[in-house]
């Protein structure tokens, strides 16, 4: 099933997202204050929407979570 992204933010993330991804993995926690960082907004502000964009991103099978290595990683 795949999952719908809401919010506009969440919207750009979805091709932010694989871009960044092609250099090196991330955890979470990176990612989401790379990109707060990038969009100039709080981290609080970037969680959910960042949520959103990685879950459609794992139903379409471009990317997925590293339980190892506790990374999100391109597929």
């Amino acid at each position: 099933m795949e999952r719908e992204c809401d919010s506009p933010l969440a919207l750009s993330l979805l091709q932010i997202v694989p871009s960044r991804l092609k250099d090196h993995s991330y955890s979470i926690l990176e990612l989401a204050q790379e990109l707060a960082k990038e969009f100039e907004c709080p981290l609080c502000e970037i969680l959910t929407p960042m949520s959103e964009a990685l879950e459609a991103l794992a139903a379409l099978h471009q990317v997925e979570f590293d339980t190892r290595q506790k990374r999100v990683v391109l597929v």
